[in-house]
């Protein structure tokens, strides 16, 4: 009895710590030919059920939209989005069509009763570029974007987008001042009859994106107004006036921004002329080249329209000549001359009558450093010279200015923290001695 009492604890002992430790419990018989224990698999993912139903509302709970997503038979999605407005009833219905990577491939916007209005197409030709249509009235094209790319950088390069006539290109045009500038060109198709038609585009079904109404007087000259709309309301945001001759040439322009802002410009001899007026009366006028939509002069007057400045900038966006004038005649000048990576390299400063005042040569590292300038008068007599250091962030860290005999005749010392950024200086005489220094 005493026996089987002994046993009877050890079982439950031996229960009580294969609990505690998680181990299996052995097999009656012995543990030789037990199984090992197998970790249960993990339950994957259930897949999502189609079709897939989602509600958006407003902060107040009215419903806005619903959007419904089924799976084709081929592995594209189609997603249903229905709008309504704020009594319930149905405004229209947004038709997406996306491919089993969910990259979009089409979009159809159709009316409360289910009439089609639009549809939109996307595709990427061979050359990397994007073609992007939109279909109206009985699948006739009206709106077509195009994409370009840089081949190296994959940047996008110019846009260019055709509201059934009406054509609007937008590319890069940089200058040395403006790196990041673009031009936008307007244009006009020949057909007559697709002057002459009046439209609403929608990407939204109810909430219009655009707008474009034309104007045939009888001369045969055209006017265009073009609204651009607010994507959430429809609301007109900007809005361009173009103005065309008979034969589909742009005459004039008038852009009105969000805020008011009104800006007008003139065609004439293949250029664009933008004028802006400052608060205390001087103007200022941008000549652009349409063709290539490069800066070609920028003239500033004052208030009663006599001319006082006129920067001129080259084929490649430089600035090339900075023309000076004192009561509207010309009163001197600056030329600017560029190596072939477009880097100053030459600056001469011209008097009234044309002769050579003053001239300054750069010098470059590889890297695009300036390190040495020069200094020489009008004939050609050096005058000084200037050396620039750098830290390893390309900070610079002295300015020394020297004789033409290479006396030292002043430098600046630059103190800079870990990131390059300058924080203070010493500044030195020529014999050497600290002249000054500060912090900022």
């Amino acid at each position: 009895m005493k026996k089987s009492a002994v046993i009877l604890f050890s079982l439950c002992l031996l229960l009580l710590l294969c609990a505690c430790s998680g181990a299996e419990i052995p097999a009656a018989g012995g543990t030789e030919n037990a199984s090992p224990s197998v970790a249960a698999p993990e339950e994957e993912p259930q897949a999502a059920e189609y079709p897939i139903r989602e509600e958006y509302r407003s902060e107040d709970g009215t419903l806005l939209r619903e959007a419904v997503t089924d799976r084709t038979d081929t592995g594209d999605y189609i997603t249903v989005t229905t709008y309504y407005d704020p009594s319930g009833e149905v405004t229209g219905m947004l038709e997406d069509k996306l491919d089993a990577n969910k990259v979009l491939l089409s979009s159809r916007t159709l009316s409360a009763e289910g009439e089609l209005l639009s549809e939109w197409t996307s595709m990427v030709r061979e050359d990397g570029s994007e073609e992007h249509v939109n279909y109206y009235e009985n699948d006739r094209v009206m709106v077509r974007t195009d994409r370009y790319f840089d081949d190296l950088a994959n940047e996008l390069r110019s846009v260019s987008t055709t509201w059934f006539g009406l054509e609007r290109e937008t590319f890069a045009s940089p200058t040395a001042e403006l790196p990041d500038r673009t031009y936008t060109r307007w244009s006009l198709a020949p057909a007559l009859e697709e002057k002459s038609r009046d439209f609403t585009c929608y990407d939204t079904p109810g909430v219009r994106s655009s707008e474009t109404s034309y104007s045939v007087a009888d001369d045969g000259s055209i006017t265009v107004l073009f609204l651009s709309c607010e994507a959430e309301t429809g609301e007109a945001s900007s809005s361009d006036t173009l103005s065309f001759s008979a034969d589909g040439t742009l005459l004039a322009k008038k852009t009105v921004y969000p805020d008011g802002y009104t800006v007008e410009s003139t065609f004439a001899d293949g250029f664009e002329i933008v004028s802006y007026d400052a608060e205390d009366g001087e103007r200022t006028d941008y000549r652009t080249d349409i063709h290539t939509g490069l800066l070609s002069s920028v003239l500033s007057c004052a208030s009663d329209g006599t001319p006082f400045q006129e920067k001129c900038y080259d084929a490649n966006g430089f600035l090339s000549e900075d023309r000076f004038f004192m009561e509207g005649a010309p009163h001197g000048k600056v030329l600017y001359s560029y190596d072939d990576a477009g880097r100053l390299v030459r600056t001469e400063t011209l008097s009234a009558a044309g002769a050579a005042e003053s001239i300054t040569l750069t010098f470059y590292e590889e890297s695009g450093l300036v390190i040495r300038t020069e200094h020489y008068d009008g004939e050609n007599n050096l005058l000084d010279y200037r050396t620039i250091t750098y830290d390893e962030n390309g900070s610079v860290s002295s300015e020394t200015v020297f004789s033409p005999n290479g006396r030292m005749k002043e430098k600046y010392e630059y103190i800079l923290d870990e990131s390059g950024v300058r924080t203070g200086y010493r500044h030195y005489g020529e014999d050497g001695k600290l002249l000054d220094e500060g912090s900022y």
